[in-house]
């Protein structure tokens, strides 16, 4: 009796650490899934060059550029990489680098929505200045004409608030470079380093996360104002999918950067 007692209780042990082990797998499966995007760049910014993710983004790039280039838009071309870093030291506003990827003609007003980096709508009249036509124009032609302008004021506003989100990654960055600076010598180390990045990282997911919020209300509008005019939408997934590609190479890149 004794013995079954001792049995039964070994069992109920047995099953009860096995059941805490199965949490814990599911606990580390689900955070490995969660934050599978940051663990990817992570080890890709540990394993790779600068310059080998430099080139990645610069291929990213390419492929924007290519999807948008069926388009007539205001916008010339994608910020380079080295505007960019321009952008985070604050050696370039948000208005200047707008103005270096804009037609001349729609660089002036390019100002008054990129400082913020608001979701402001998105307004289409009839007229359409920055786009290629003149005059009066019906049926399809129209159509195509609306079609440039929305898929233009969208771009304009992703561009815009990635020089603006840039710009405050900088800010942060120039933040913690003043903590890591106000270290005595003997103390400046990479795992000094890697503290103050862990101390601000509540900070990062806040900018990441309101980086995300407003470019998902710029391609939600675009996706909205693109099926109301019968236009095909298959540029906003092209959008989102190469915004998030970036966003994780540019992890990558401040990684292996800071680190390597």
């Amino acid at each position: 009796m004794e013995e079954k007692r001792k049995s039964s209780f070994g069992s109920k042990v047995l099953k009860a650490v096995l059941i805490f082990v199965l949490i814990i797998v599911v606990a580390a499966a689900a955070l490995i899934i969660w934050q599978r995007d940051n663990i990817i760049s992570a080890y890709k910014g540990i394993t790779l060059s600068s310059e080998d993710i430099a080139s990645e983004i610069a291929d990213s790039k390419s492929v924007s550029e290519e999807a948008l280039s069926q388009y007539e838009t205001p916008v010339l071309r994608d910020f380079t990489l080295e505007e960019e870093e321009m952008i985070r030291k604050g050696e370039l506003t948000v208005e200047e680098a707008m103005t270096r990827i804009l037609n001349e003609e729609d660089g002036e007003s390019s100002s008054t929505q990129t400082e913020t980096g608001s979701n402001e709508d998105t307004e289409v009249s009839g007229d359409t200045e920055g786009s290629n036509s003149s005059g009066s124009v019906s049926g399809s032609d129209s159509s195509k004409v609306d079609e440039n302008t929305l898929v233009g004021n969208a771009v304009k506003k992703m561009y815009s608030l990635k020089a603006y989100y840039i710009g405050r990654l900088g800010s942060l960055e120039a933040e913690m470079k003043s903590e890591y600076m106000a270290l005595s010598a003997d103390q400046r180390s990479k795992s000094a380093i890697s503290s103050i990045l862990a101390s601000h990282m509540g900070e990062v997911n806040a900018l990441q996360a309101e980086a995300d919020s407003s470019v998902a209300a710029v391609l939600s509008d675009l996706s909205a104002q693109l099926s109301s005019i019968g236009a095909d939408t298959s540029i906003v997934s092209t959008l989102q999918t190469q915004y998030q590609n970036e966003k994780n190479l540019r992890k990558s890149y401040y990684v292996s950067t800071y680190l390597n």
